[in-house]
C-alpha cells in the first residue's frame, strides 16, 4: 500500500479515514500499523488493542504484530538470558 518512507502520510490519511467512519474498525489496523512503521510502537499498540477489542477480523496478525512490538521494546540482551534458561 504505502512504501516506509511514506508513512507520515498514511497515518495522515488513516487518521482522516477515522474521523470520517468511526465505525470501521479496519482503520485501526491500518492506523495501528502506520504508527508501528513510524516507530511509534505505545501507539501502534493502542490502536492495535482497539482493533482487537471490536473483533476485527485479522486478530492472529494484530496479536503476532503485537508482540512483535513488545519484542522491539524489550532489551535483547535481558530477553536472550531468559531464553537461555528455558
Amino acid at each position: 500500500m504505502f512504501k516506509k518512507k511514506n508513512y507520515k502520510d498514511l497515518l495522515i490519511y488513516t487518521q482522516k479515514l477515522i474521523e470520517i467512519d468511526r465505525l470501521e474498525n479496519e482503520y485501526n489496523y491500518q492506523l495501528a500499523y502506520a504508527f508501528e512503521i513510524s516507530n511509534n510502537l505505545s501507539d501502534a499498540i493502542k490502536y492495535y488493542k482497539k482493533y482487537l477489542d471490536k473483533n476485527g477480523k485479522s486478530k492472529k496478525q494484530a496479536f503476532n504484530n503485537i508482540g512483535c512490538i513488545y519484542l522491539k521494546k524489550t532489551n535483547q540482551l535481558l530477553l536472550s538470558i531468559f531464553f537461555y534458561k528455558v
